[in-house]
């Protein structure tokens, strides 16, 4: 199969990495904006190895850069229970012993919470030994290098959504440089157009995962 940059290359010319000096980081706004698009339940096929919390540490830190798709936490039984997100407001009431949203083994939760512009999940009741919770997330993409076939943590059906979305964010980059750099309206319009083309195709891609009944497809 053949490398990404040879496939955006296909899509619209050798010369992408110097009509827009971001491409990486364009590339990976795009690998990000689908694995945004998608369902849980498909990122979490493809998902990178939980993270586990039990009595040390009881709250999870590595919270920038990923998307929490799914938090469990065991019983005293041994049951795992799927923990509800909460706001933080909420989170105050899940541990308060008094109050009717008082969280239990049986209907834990979480929360992102922050201190001084630092996240972490917080999970109610918390963690123990015997207690423990796995977080299930997707790491967004920090691609650094376009020489590579696949993209970690996403369906390899989505490869070609992938070229596409970043071939249509390369373009647009271009044309915002263009626009202020150039006359040539008629060349203008020949990369508006292709990048309609480009837009209409990468949406097509989209729809197998993107349906109202959200179910995977083409897998």
């Amino acid at each position: 199969m053949a490398n990404l940059d040879v496939r955006i290359k296909e899509m619209i010319g050798e010369d992408f990495a110097t009509i827009a000096t971001s491409n990486l980081d364009l590339f990976n706004a795009a690998v990000n904006e689908i694995a945004d698009m998608l369902p849980n339940e498909v990122l979490l096929k493809y998902a990178d190895n939980p993270a586990d919390l039990s009595h040390s540490p009881t709250t999870w830190t590595s919270v920038e850069g990923a998307k929490v798709l799914l938090v469990m936490r065991l019983d005293s039984t041994g049951i795992d229970r799927e923990c509800r997100a909460v706001s933080i407001q909420d989170f105050g009431k899940a541990k308060d012993s008094n109050s009717i949203y008082y969280s239990t083994e049986h209907s834990p939760v979480y929360c992102l919470t922050t201190d001084a512009g630092a996240t972490v999940l917080d999970i109610a009741p918390v963690t123990t030994v015997s207690e423990t919770a796995k977080i299930y997330q997707y790491t967004y993409s920090t691609i650094s290098d376009l020489a590579v076939a696949t993209v970690s943590y996403l369906p390899p059906e989505l490869e070609q959504a992938i070229v596409l979305k970043a071939s249509v964010n390369i373009l647009q980059a271009y044309i915002s440089d263009f626009v202020q750099d150039e006359e040539d309206h008629e060349m203008l319009s020949m990369i508006q157009t292709q990048i309609q083309t480009l837009g209409a195709l990468f949406q097509v891609e989209m729809d197998r995962y993107t349906e109202q009944d959200k179910q995977p497809r083409g897998e």
